[in-house]
């Protein structure tokens, strides 16, 4: 995403349009006012979901569109569950101290561990210092209530979530957002994993599959999803 006062170029207001269509579609198949979390995945590593989840989120918050869809608040809140893969754009960067880990061990409040951005409307929670707690931490029972909080206070909760097939923590997280989107980088992921990815999922909370980095038409078999 193009970064504020700068002009943007042809190849960022495609990318603008890419992610206002995007957050289009998934806001009209979370069009129940309960739906307020939402997940992003991908079968395995480095398919691009850290970029669909923070570019989603980017844009949402840009466009202060959440209301337009009938929510109450248009804020949103970006969660980082993936701690190997921060966002690319410079306007989230976060700074080093609590984040997840240590409000799900009780170690500090929400407003000490949500951040603000650069981008009006749109805070992060980081996974917070040391990352490596992290697996044992979203096992422990505050984690729903840390969701809860975070629906009181946002009008959309996006989880950059882990990949499936390489980690156990996916399943988790998963259960935590009311809807799912995965990632499949086109001509890379072998097919038969996107298959066993979305399987392991199953069809109940999965709102569609992005395929990134393709100039083709999807698959059958992943259309039907969208």
């Amino acid at each position: 995403m193009p970064k504020t006062g700068n002009t943007a170029t042809s190849s960022d207001q495609a990318k603008i349009a890419t992610f206002r269509n995007l957050y289009t579609r998934v806001l009209l198949g979370l069009h129940a006012q309960e739906h307020q979390v939402l997940g992003v995945t991908s079968s395995i590593a480095e398919e691009g979901k850290t970029t669909i989840a923070s570019g989603l989120a980017t844009a949402l918050a840009e466009d202060g569109a959440l209301m337009g869809f009938g929510r109450d608040q248009d804020t949103v809140v970006l969660v980082q569950c993936n701690v190997s893969s921060p966002p690319d754009d410079q306007r989230l960067a976060v700074r080093s101290g609590p984040g997840l880990v240590q409000l799900i061990r009780g170690e500090c409040d929400l407003e000490a561990a949500i951040q603000a951005t650069a981008v009006e409307r749109l805070a992060i929670l980081p996974v917070g210092d040391p990352s490596h707690g992290f697996p044992m931490a979203i096992r422990a029972a505050l984690l729903p209530e840390v969701i809860t909080q975070l629906r009181s206070k946002y009008g959309l909760v996006v989880l950059d979530l882990p990949s499936i097939l390489n980690s156990s923590d996916t399943q988790v997280l998963a259960r935590l957002a009311d809807q799912l989107i995965v990632v499949v980088r086109a001509g890379v992921t072998p097919g038969k994993l996107v298959r066993q990815a979305l399987d392991d999922l199953g069809d109940e909370t999965i709102l569609g599959v992005v395929l990134n980095d393709s100039s083709s038409e999807l698959p059958a078999w992943l259309e039907n999803r969208l």
